[in-house]
């Protein structure tokens, strides 16, 4: 475990932000590696983890006539996709 991730345990928000993504599954953008501690921290904890390449979050973005780009449209495009793809797993495809 890293230094940075001691210091945010420590962080009184920690604990809340941990309890608060119980039970949910966790998504993530690929950012070139940058997003590999907080995967760690988080598959640690026993949550699960989507890593998704940005370029699918937009391509999904795309396919729902969602053309316009913004950190919180990426971030519903990052939700979308991530619910399409349990879905499908649900349904063994």
């Amino acid at each position: 475990m890293c230094q940075t991730t001691e210091i945010l345990k420590k962080h009184p928000v920690y604990a809340t932000l941990m309890e608060f993504l119980k039970e949910k599954t966790v998504v993530l953008e690929a950012t070139g590696g940058l997003e590999l501690a907080c995967v760690a921290e988080l598959m640690q904890a026993g949550l699960p983890v989507a890593v998704v390449n940005p370029g699918r979050i937009r391509g999904f973005a795309r396919s729902i006539g969602q053309l316009a780009k913004t950190d919180k449209l990426d971030a519903m495009g990052a939700v979308g996709i991530a619910r399409a793809f349990i879905s499908a797993g649900e349904r063994g495809g």
